[in-house]
């Protein structure tokens, strides 16, 4: 844990994004984060796995969350339950590959072109068009980032 916390503080410092991925620790990672400055912590949940308790909880702290491939998954309980609650202000999208492809390609080696298929899914899941979920996705990841503006 000592190493994680400076770690953070080194981001910090620096005014660079962490990127996170948590599985099954969710508390002991709330609480460090903080510990270690709630609110001057930027970063993303990757791979979004936990509550929406819990992301509730993360983005209070900073952070965005990150949904990948599983949320278009037959069995997908509650990724799309996160998603359906989650503000698309604070909503990031990602691939994790070459792992977790999205449904059809779900089995194969994930590749960045299967986006769509997630970004497809959240907006059915939110009501939403596609071209609003890519431009305030593309907006989050921009804003995190600190990317050129151009790319939106």
């Amino acid at each position: 844990m000592y190493s994680f916390r400076q770690q953070l503080r080194l981001a910090r410092k620096l005014d660079l994004p962490v990127l996170l991925h948590c599985r099954n620790a969710f508390q002991d990672l709330i609480t460090i984060l903080q510990d270690e400055g709630e609110g001057l912590i930027r970063g993303v949940m990757h791979a979004f796995s936990g509550s929406m308790e819990t992301a509730v909880k993360c983005m209070g702290i900073g952070l965005y969350i990150s949904m990948a491939g599983t949320v278009t998954f037959a069995n997908a309980v509650r990724p799309v339950a996160v998603a359906r609650k989650m503000p698309l202000s604070h909503l990031l999208l990602e691939t994790d590959a070459p792992d977790l492809s999205p449904e059809p390609y779900r089995g194969t080696r994930n590749e960045p072109a299967f986006l769509m298929a997630t970004a497809t899914k959240i907006a059915e899941i939110k009501g939403l068009t596609l071209g609003e979920v890519a431009a305030q996705t593309s907006r989050n990841a921009v804003e995190l980032f600190r990317l050129p503006a151009l790319l939106i």
